[in-house]
C-alpha cells in the first residue's frame, strides 16, 4: 500500500507539472498508515480496532520531561511524534487469556557511528511509547552489548534502571503525546561496538485486548529513518531474540544523544528516482524527499541539475525551515530535456545547505530521462477492482459504461473480481494480497493513479472519474503496443501476436509485457451481487446520474445481473515476464511476440466467442504501465476477413451491426469497424 502512495504522489506532481513552482514543497505529515491484520508465527498484530475499555483509563500520570542541553540530541530509527490515530495505530504481541501474565523486552541496535552521528557519542537517556499502563507492574530501561539469555533483562552488562510506573504516560490516558523519557543514571560513551538500548516491561494480567498486543509499532516511510535494526524484541512465550522489522514495523523509541561532534549542515537524497518521460525540449518535475540529517536544521540548500552534460543550479530558501533531526520534505526539482531523443542518465545533486558544503552521506539522487521524438499514442489501463460482496458495485458498473460511452478504445479496462465471488480472477490473488487490497470496488489508472473510487473519483463528483483519466491521457507514453488474438481450431487456448514499438532509442532492460483474457455477458442466475446503494434512495442521486437507478432502487441482493470486462486468465502481473521485451530498443523498430493461453485451465469461461486479449507494457522498475491494447478474440481461421484490412495492413478487432450486433464477417448495409489503433470506420457493405 505504501509503494501505491509514493506512485500517485509521483503522478501527481508529473501531472501539474505545467502549474507546479519549481520551488514547491510539500512537508510529510507525520503520520500512520493503516496496514493488513497479519498473524505471525509467534505473535498477533493489530490494526486499530480500539473497542471500549473494559474499566475506564486512569488519570494521567505525571508526564516525564528532559530537559534538553546544547550538546543533546533525541535520535532513532523512528522520527516522527508520538501521537498515534487509533483507527491506524499498529500494535504487535503474542496475545494471553485473561489472567495470564506476559514480559515483553523490545530494544534497537545503535552502532558506534552513523550518517547521522559521528563517533564517540554518549547515550544519556531514552524515549518511547506504551498503549496501556494499567497492567504494568515493573517496566526496566537497559543498554548492553549483548542481549542476555533468561525472561528479564537482568543480564544487561552496561545499565539497567527501574521506572516508577506510576509516572508513565500511555496511549490511553495522552493520545496526544504518549511519550515517556527517562535519563539513564548511568550514561554510556559509545566506543568501537554496537549496543543494544530499549525496554522491558511486566503484564501482571491479561485483561484486554491492549495487552493482548501492548507494544506499539510504525510502517509510514515518513516516520521512519532506517528499517535495519529498529524493531528486536523477545518474549516469555518465546524466550530467543527475534529482529522483526521486516513483518511487523519499527519501534517508535528514540535515544538521547550528547557530543561535540554531531554532524552540522546536511541534507540527505534518495539514491535514486524513477524514469521520467519528456518530449525534446520540454520541462518536466521530479519529486524527492529530502531528509535533513544536521543539528542545525536547513534554512536554505543549492542543488545541481545534470543531464546530457548540461548543469544547472539553484539556490533554494525554505519559507518554513527544517529544525528537526531526521525531519523530511518533498521538493519538486525541474528536468528540462535536451534537444534530442534518447535516455540520459540525469543527476539531482544537494551541493550545500545553509551555504555551506553539503555533509549528508548520500548528496545525489540519479535516474534516467527518456527524451522522446513524439509521445506514443497513450490508452489508459483500467484496473476495476471488485467484487459480488462489494456493496458499492452500481459505482463501478456505473463508471465503467460512461468510460466506454466518452472515451471508447482510449480505455483497456480490466475487471478483477476478488475472494469467494464466482469470478474471482485467480491469477491476481498474490497481487491483491500483496498489495492489501482490503476493500472494494477501487480502481489503478496505469498502476500509477492508485485506489481511485469508481465513478466519483478523487475529486468525489458526479463522474469526476473523468478528471483522472484526463490527467492520465496526458502523461507521456514513450512506447505503443498492438495486439490481436484468436482461438485455436480445437477452441482450447487463444494465441496472442503482440507488436511493441518504442520512440526513442537506447538501452533499458525494465519493460515486460503483460497479458490478460477478459470476457463479456457474464452472467448466472444464482449469482448474487450484494448492493449497498439503497442507502441513497429519495436523495436525488437517480437524477444526476439516471444510469444508478437500478441500484438505488433495487434489492439489497440483486440477481440476472450482466458482467462484462471480467479478468479471466493473467500472465504477467507481477513482474514474471522481465524478458519479454529486448533491453535494445531502437526508435521505430517493432518487436513482436507471442504468447498461448491454455483454456482448459480456465473452466470460469462461459462464452469463448466474448473473449478479450488485453497486452500491457509495465515498467517493471516502477510499476507503472506505459501503455495498453486490447482486441476481441477471434474465432478459429477468422484472422482477416474481407474487407477488414486499413491501409497499411492493420487488421480489424471488431466489427458491428448498425444495431450494435457483433459480427465475424461482414453484413450487408452499414457496418462499424474498430482498429488496433483506435479508429472507427463505417464501411457500406453491398
Amino acid at each position: 500500500m505504501m509503494k501505491k502512495l509514493l506512485l500517485c504522489a509521483s503522478f501527481l506532481l508529473g501531472m501539474y507539472c505545467t502549474s507546479v513552482s519549481a520551488q514547491s514543497i510539500e512537508k510529510i505529515q507525520d503520520q500512520t498508515h493503516t496496514t493488513k491484520t497479519a498473524n505471525a508465527d509467534d505473535g498477533i498484530i493489530r490494526v486499530g480496532g480500539f473497542a471500549k475499555s473494559a474499566f475506564a483509563p486512569a488519570a494521567p500520570a505525571a508526564k516525564s520531561s528532559i530537559q534538553i542541553k546544547d550538546n543533546e540530541l533525541w535520535w532513532g530509527y523512528y522520527s516522527g511524534k508520538y501521537s498515534f490515530d487509533p483507527e491506524d495505530m499498529r500494535r504487535w504481541g503474542v496475545g494471553g487469556n485473561e489472567g495470564e501474565t506476559r514480559t515483553y523486552s523490545c530494544c534497537i541496535r545503535l552502532k558506534p557511528e552513523s550518517e547521522y552521528y559521528k563517533k564517540g557519542q554518549t547515550i544519556e537517556g531514552i524515549k518511547f511509547a506504551l498503549v496501556d499502563t494499567r497492567n504494568i507492574d515493573k517496566l526496566q530501561v537497559f543498554i548492553t552489548s549483548e542481549l542476555p539469555e533468561g525472561v528479564d533483562m537482568s543480564g544487561s552488562d552496561i545499565c539497567i534502571q527501574d521506572v516508577d510506573v506510576s509516572t508513565l504516560t500511555s496511549f490511553l490516558t495522552t493520545p496526544e503525546d504518549c511519550s515517556n523519557e527517562v535519563r539513564f543514571n548511568k550514561p554510556y560513551k559509545m566506543g568501537d561496538k554496537d549496543v543494544y538500548v530499549g525496554f522491558s516491561f511486566h503484564l501482571k494480567n491479561v485483561t484486554t485486548h491492549y495487552d493482548q498486543s501492548p507494544i506499539i509499532l510504525e510502517k509510514y516511510p515518513a516516520n521512519i529513518l532506517g528499517y535495519e535494526n529498529a524493531f528486536i524484541r523477545r518474549t516469555d512465550v518465546n524466550s530467543y531474540w527475534r529482529e522483526d522489522t521486516e513483518n511487523f514495523g519499527i519501534l517508535p523509541m528514540k535515544v538521547l544523544l550528547s557530543g561535540d561532534n554531531f554532524i552540522q549542515n546536511a541534507l540527505k537524497t534518495e539514491n535514486g528516482f524513477l524514469d521520467v518521460a519528456l518530449t525534446k525540449e520540454a520541462k518536466t518535475f521530479v519529486p524527492l524527499t529530502l531528509t535533513n540529517m544536521g543539528v542545525k536544521g536547513v534554512k536554505n540548500f543549492k542543488y545541481e541539475v545534470t543531464m546530457d552534460g548540461k548543469t544547472e543550479e539553484k539556490t533554494v530558501e525554505l519559507e518554513n525551515p527544517i529544525a528537526e533531526v531526521g525531519g523530511k520534505f518533498i521538493y519538486v526539482f525541474p528536468v528540462v530535456a535536451s534537444g534530442k531523443s534518447g535516455v540520459f542518465n540525469t543527476e539531482i545533486k544537494i551541493s550545500e545547505v545553509n551555504g555551506v558544503a553539503n555533509e549528508a552521506a548520500v548528496t545525489k539522487a540519479t535516474g534516467d530521462a527518456i527524451v522522446v521524438e513524439n509521445a506514443a499514442n497513450r490508452k489508459v489501463f483500467v484496473e476495476d477492482f471488485t467484487a459480488t460482496w462489494a456493496r458499492g458495485y452500481g459505482w463501478s458498473y456505473v463508471n465503467k459504461l460512461k468510460l466506454r460511452e466518452k472515451y471508447g478504445d482510449k480505455v483497456v479496462i480490466a475487471s478483477i473480481h476478488n475472494g469467494a465471488d464466482p469470478m474471482a480472477a485467480r491469477d491476481y490473488a498474490l497481487y491483491i494480497y500483496d498489495n492489501n487490497m482490503e476493500y472494494m470496488p477501487t480502481v489503478d489508472l496505469d498502476r500509477t493513479v492508485l485506489d481511485v473510487y469508481p465513478y466519483l473519483g478523487s475529486n468525489n463528483k458526479a463522474f469526476g472519474f473523468a478528471t483522472d483519466l484526463e490527467k492520465a491521457l496526458g502523461m507521456i507514453s514513450v512506447g505503443s503496443v498492438d495486439v490481436n488474438a484468436s482461438l485455436s481450431d480445437d477452441k482450447n487456448s487463444v494465441n496472442l501476436d503482440t507488436k511493441v514499438k518504442f520512440e526513442f532509442t537506447g538501452e533499458k532492460d525494465n519493460y515486460a509485457l503483460y497479458y490478460l483474457l477478459t470476457e463479456d455477458g457474464m452472467s448466472d442466475p444464482t449469482w448474487i451481487q450484494t448492493n449497498g446503494m439503497g442507502e441513497y434512495a429519495g436523495k436525488g442521486l437517480e437524477d444526476v446520474e439516471p444510469l444508478l437507478g437500478q441500484f438505488i432502487n433495487g434489492d439489497d441482493e440483486l440477481t440476472d445481473l450482466v458482467y462484462d470486462d471480467v479478468v479471466i486468465a493473467a500472465k504477467g502481473v507481477t513482474n514474471d515476464m522481465n524478458e519479454s521485451i529486448s533491453s535494445t530498443i531502437k526508435q521505430g523498430e517493432v518487436q513482436t511476440k507471442k504468447y498461448t493461453f491454455d483454456l482448459t485451465k480456465y473452466p470460469i469461461i462461459q462464452d469463448k466467442t466474448k473473449l478479450n486479449a488485453c497486452a500491457v507494457i509495465i515498467d517493471t522498475k516502477s510499476g507503472k504501465v506505459i501503455n495498453a491494447s486490447r482486441c476481441k478474440v477471434l474465432l478459429p481461421g477468422v484472422n482477416a476477413i474481407s474487407g477488414n484490412t486499413a491501409a497499411g495492413g492493420t487488421v480489424e478487432v471488431e466489427r458491428y451491426t448498425i444495431d450494435g450486433t457483433m459480427v465475424q464477417t461482414p453484413v450487408k448495409g452499414l457496418n462499424i469497424i474498430k482498429y488496433p489503433d483506435g479508429r472507427v470506420v463505417k464501411s457500406i457493405v453491398k
